[in-house]
């Protein structure tokens, strides 16, 4: 399906559930029934101002229509979501715990290790993190600077590169947010 075609299935879509006829949205949007509906048929895509003016009336967050991917106002994400990937005995692995909601760019992880390793963590590339070490202790590396955490000690930082991620012995328990800055080195998701 085209962008395009997206667009136009997502806002039909919402518009249905929502219950509104083409004329309720024409009169809240300020924009012609008849545009709306050229617009839904895929036939012809809004402007920016146009598509913000139909989200509104839509009750709809403007992202939800253009995000590459479907997500929703709210994530839930299960305990058994974030199993072990095979092979993570020793090196660190970050679990998501949350798949993303519409329009938001925070990411949070549970990173875990049961030994000794010392790892980049890509996912944080270019981000503005916080850390906070759930149990055992860690060392991190950002750029020159080296941090270390123990239990119930927190770290709040921008990393413009992938920081390192050093465990001297295990087990280690880290919570993790992060969220993308716009200017510093785009974030690789590396499945770290």
């Amino acid at each position: 399906m085209t962008a395009k075609q997206t667009l136009a299935k997502r806002l039909r879509d919402t518009r249905h559930r929502r219950r509104m006829t083409l004329k309720e949205v024409e009169r809240l949007s300020g924009f012609s029934s008849t545009h709306i509906s050229e617009i839904e048929r895929g036939r012809t895509s809004p402007t920016v101002k146009a598509l913000v003016r139909i989200a509104e009336a839509l009750a709809k967050d403007p992202c939800f229509f253009v995000e590459s991917r479907e997500l929703d106002d709210v994530s839930l994400v299960s305990g058994t979501a974030g199993g072990r990937p095979s092979g993570a005995r020793e090196a660190p692995w970050m679990a998501p715990l949350s798949t993303g909601i519409l329009g938001g760019r925070l990411r949070a992880y549970l990173a875990r290790s049961e030994g000794p390793v010392e790892k980049p963590l890509e996912d944080l590339c270019g981000c503005d993190t916080c850390l906070y070490a759930l149990a055992g202790s860690v060392r991190l590396q950002a750029g020159d600077e080296e941090f270390t955490l123990g239990p119930q000690e927190s770290l709040h930082l921008r990393c413009a590169e992938a920081p390192i991620l050093s465990v001297e012995e295990g087990p280690m328990e880290l919570f993790v947010v992060a969220q993308p800055v716009a200017g510093l080195a785009p974030g690789r998701r590396s499945g770290s």
